[in-house]
């Protein structure tokens, strides 16, 4: 390195210190593409790794270790935990459908409001087997209804209430 200019040992060190992890291919690369380096002979890859070590800004070799696995837990139902994200996600969702519900009748007063009307309907048909056996028995006009039952009116408009 010592044919080489200071201020390319320089550089070298900075680059370093800055990029602890770069090794000396990368550095040299890093200079060979830096404008100020390019026209100016550099180092091989082996002369920066001989300033490297000078400097003390080597790493001793640290070989692999396998990663420290987490304890596994038995599980006693398999996909335990994925049914109960599926039941909470369904709890949600009642949620979210209760509360986006119109807040019209609910099912048991609309069954109120048809028992009403039924039974409206047979005191209205009541009322008018009545009115015909009278008015049929003194006029004689309208034959009298089969067996005394009334027939449903259904298209009445006075049955058309809510």
């Amino acid at each position: 390195m010592s044919t080489f200019p200071h201020e390319v040992r320089e550089a070298i060190l900075h680059l370093r210190k800055l990029y602890p992890g770069w090794e000396p291919n990368t550095l040299l690369a890093a200079l060979k593409t830096d404008s100020s380096w390019r026209d100016q002979p550099l180092p091989c890859r082996a002369r920066i790794t001989t300033l490297l070590k000078q400097a003390g800004l080597t790493r001793r070799y640290q070989p692999h270790h396998d990663l420290i696995q987490p304890l596994r837990v038995p599980l006693t139902n398999p996909h335990q935990d994925r049914i109960e994200a599926l039941r909470q996600q369904e709890l949600e969702q009642a949620v979210r459908e209760r509360v986006a519900r119109p807040t019209g009748k609910t099912d048991a007063s609309k069954d109120v409001v048809i028992l009403a009307k039924e039974r409206r309907i047979k005191e209205l048909e009541e009322a008018l087997t009545k009115t015909t056996k009278n008015s049929a028995a003194s006029r004689h006009r309208v034959p009298h209804l089969s067996h005394g039952k009334a027939k449903r009116l259904t298209n009445c408009p006075i049955l058309a209430w809510e």
